[in-house]
C-alpha cells in the first residue's frame, strides 16, 4: 500500500467512513477511522433459507421495521478477503439473526438495523472486523442487500487490487473504471475517489476531477452521487459546483422513499450553499459549458411549469444558472 494512501487511511476519517445515516443499507459506525475495505473479512452471503425462530409470533412489521429473530441457512458465494484463511466460496453455515427494530444501534448489532425481512434468495455484502466467515456474518461492521442499482462487490475488488499501486497508477486506473461502462459505481468507489482527489496533487487531481465531471449520468448510482455531494469539503469545490449543476439536469424531483439518493429537492440545498457562500459564488462562473447550461435552463423551466419546486426555489435555480452563465 502506498505511503500516501496508508496515511490517509489512518488519519482522514471524514474521507474514509461511509456515513451510517446515508442509507438504511449502510450500517457502518460513523466514528470508525478505518476504511471499511481495510477490515479482515469481506464476502458475499446468499440466504438459502430463512424462517422466524420457533415460538416467535410477531412476524414482520413493514411500518416500523420490527421483526422476529430469524434462523437462516447461509451460503458463501464470493470471498473478497478472509484473513482467517480457512473460508471459501460455497461454504455453508447456519445462523440466527437477532430481532430487528430498525433504529440506530452499535456496530455489533447491525442485523438489528435491517429495514426489511431477510428472505431466501437475497444476497448480502458483509464486511466485518471479526476474522472468519461465520463470525463475520453474525457481527458485521457493514452489511448491504445487493441489488441491481450498483455493484459494490466489483468496486471493493477493484480497490483491494489497486491500493498497493503507486498513486499515479491508482488514479489512471480509477479514471479507466469511470468510463468502463459497467454497472453504476457504489459509495465505496466514490469514497475511494475522494481519497485519491485528496492525495493526487495538482496535475493528477485535475485529470481525475475532469474524468468525474465528464462521467456519463449512469456512471454512479444515485446513492453514490449523493455521497459525492454530501459536503462542500468532501471534494474540490469546483467539482462540487459542477456536479451539482450536472446532476440537477437528470435528477428526479423527489428522493425515492427509503432509498436515499440524488433529487432536485436535495440539490436545492447545494444550490443555496453555493449562492450564499463567497467561496461557492467564486467558482460558479463557467463551471458548465454552453450545452449543459441550456439543458439546465430547460430543466428549471420544466420544474417551474409543473409547480415541482416552490417559487423561491425556482428563483434560486434561475440565479444559479445565471451565475454559471454570466457574461
Amino acid at each position: 500500500m502506498s505511503q500516501t494512501i496508508r496515511s490517509l487511511i489512518m488519519a482522514a476519517p471524514v474521507l474514509l467512513v461511509l456515513f451510517a445515516g446515508l442509507s438504511s443499507r449502510a450500517a457502518s459506525d460513523p466514528q470508525d477511522t478505518y476504511a471499511l475495505w481495510n477490515l479482515p473479512t469481506i464476502f458475499v452471503a446468499e440466504i438459502e433459507t430463512a424462517a422466524p425462530s420457533e415460538g416467535c409470533r410477531q412476524g414482520w412489521s413493514t411500518s416500523s421495521a420490527v421483526g422476529c429473530p430469524t434462523d437462516v441457512l447461509v451460503r458463501v458465494t464470493d470471498v473478497l478477503r478472509d484473513a482467517a484463511t480457512h473460508g471459501s466460496a460455497q461454504e455453508k453455515f447456519q445462523a440466527t439473526l437477532p430481532s430487528a427494530f430498525g433504529g440506530y444501534t452499535s456496530v455489533q448489532y447491525q442485523w438489528k438495523r435491517r429495514q426489511q425481512a431477510v428472505q431466501a434468495g437475497q444476497r448480502y455484502l458483509i464486511i466485518s472486523a471479526v476474522r472468519g466467515l461465520k463470525g463475520g456474518f453474525s457481527s458485521p461492521r457493514y452489511l448491504t442487500l445487493l441489488t441491481d442499482e450498483d455493484d459494490p462487490v466489483s468496486d471493493i475488488r477493484f480497490i483491494l487490487r489497486s491500493v498497493s499501486l503507486p498513486l499515479d497508477n491508482q488514479i489512471s486506473g480509477a479514471m479507466a473504471e469511470i468510463t468502463a461502462g459497467r454497472a453504476p459505481r457504489s459509495i465505496f468507489f466514490v469514497n475511494y475517489l475522494a481519497m485519491l482527489l485528496a492525495s493526487g496533487g495538482d496535475a493528477n487531481g485535475t485529470m481525475l476531477e475532469q474524468a468525474i465531471e465528464d462521467s456519463p449520468p449512469s456512471a454512479f448510482s444515485s446513492q453514490a452521487k449523493a455521497y459525492l455531494l454530501s459536503a462542500p469539503s468532501a471534494i474540490p469545490l469546483h467539482l462540487y459546483a459542477a456536479l451539482t449543476a450536472r446532476y440537477l439536469i437528470d435528477a428526479p424531483d423527489l428522493p425515492t422513499p427509503g432509498q436515499p439518493g440524488i433529487s432536485v429537492a436535495g440539490l436545492l440545498n447545494n444550490v443555496e450553499w453555493l449562492l450564499s457562500s463567497e467561496q461557492g459564488r467564486s467558482v460558479l462562473h463557467g463551471v458548465l459549458p454552453p450545452a449543459p447550461i441550456a439543458q439546465l435552463r430547460t430543466k428549471i423551466a420544466e420544474l417551474r411549469k409543473g409547480g415541482k419546486v416552490p417559487l423561491d426555489g425556482a428563483a434560486r435555480l434561475d440565479q444559479f444558472a445565471n451565475a454559471i452563465d454570466f457574461h
